[in-house]
């Protein structure tokens, strides 16, 4: 059996037959792609055999819109085709044919992707009693899709030669889009004005608060002013996080009573709090709200001894 590549590696021809897009049609219209006659050659056992494997093949086949539906919902572009690649197998052979899928994810809100999957060799370089033209695939769908946070998952179904089929998991990580320079100094500028303007309403709040002086004595003073704690632009520079630590109350058994208040502002420039934790410095537990990290998935607060990611 010939093989010639055309236009590059990504597009073949077997023995003089139609382009790949035209292959799938055969004795049971498209679920296959086997001849007529080489179908009427097989045993009986062998022809049902085959066409309930179709029928399965094509029920697989209908759950295509609803998962192209849920991408396009999510705002999500997903292309899947065919790549092959060749390896010359010596001076004295021939050539090695590998074939599996390749997965293009686009979007407005995240950097594309491009995913290939698992490779499978369909044609040996030493001899031809080793291809395995099951692998040779024809054709690809997307099935399934589930999106959980930036964590994209598909299902497609692989159509190989002469009804065989299988299916295989992708795993997509979705990075956001980095904001351009101007966006990024946009929101820079907010969270700065912002945590001033809130540093500001506590000192006004508190101007006439008071407290003992733990150093000794009847002496009175005034309340710790608050603090700018932290402030960590997100990756992409769409939003960022700043915490302020401000007293809120003493006592004589537990000391200064400290709130950790966390907000979170975007381009819109308006903070938003997200996370609260307040106990006194001598007490048995602390909530202390604290940004931990910041990474592709958002910025990661500490609080309480809890755990939870900002995202956008």
């Amino acid at each position: 059996m010939a093989l010639k590549i055309v236009n590059g590696k990504e597009t073949r021809v077997i023995g003089g037959a139609m382009p790949r897009d035209k292959q799938r049609s055969g004795s049971l219209g498209s679920l296959d792609c086997m001849g007529f006659r080489e179908f009427q050659k097989l045993p009986l056992y062998r022809r049902e055999t085959h066409i309930e494997n179709a029928r399965n093949q094509k029920a697989l086949e209908a759950k295509s819109p609803e998962a192209m539906a849920i991408l396009e919902q999510a705002g999500l572009r997903v292309s899947v085709g065919i790549k092959d690649r060749s390896l010359l197998g010596g001076s004295c052979c021939g050539i090695a044919y590998f074939s599996r899928i390749k997965v293009n994810v686009s979007s407005h809100d995240f950097e594309p992707a491009c995913v290939l999957g698992e490779e499978r060799q369909y044609r040996d370089a030493y001899s031809a009693s080793k291809d395995d033209w099951r692998f040779y695939l024809q054709d690809a769908k997307i099935i399934g899709a589930t999106i959980k946070e930036r964590h994209l998952t598909l299902e497609v179904l692989k159509f190989g030669c002469k009804g065989y089929w299988r299916t295989e998991s992708i795993d997509i990580m979705l990075k956001p889009k980095a904001a351009d320079a101007g966006a990024r100094e946009k929101v820079a500028d907010a969270a700065k004005n912002e945590a001033e303007r809130i540093l500001d309403a506590i000192k006004e709040r508190q101007q006439h608060a008071i407290r003992p002086n733990y150093r000794g004595g009847s002496e009175m003073v005034g309340y710790d002013e608050p603090r700018l704690a932290d402030m960590k632009m997100s990756t992409g520079g769409k939003f960022a996080v700043f915490i302020i630590q401000e007293m809120i109350d003493w006592s004589v058994d537990g000391g200064r009573q400290l709130r950790w208040t966390a907000y979170k502002v975007a381009s819109e420039g308006k903070a938003l709090k997200i996370a609260e934790g307040h106990s006194y410095e001598r007490g048995e537990t602390q909530g202390t709200v604290a940004i931990s990290g910041v990474s592709d998935a958002g910025i990661e607060l500490q609080a309480g001894g809890k755990t939870m990611m900002v995202r956008e």
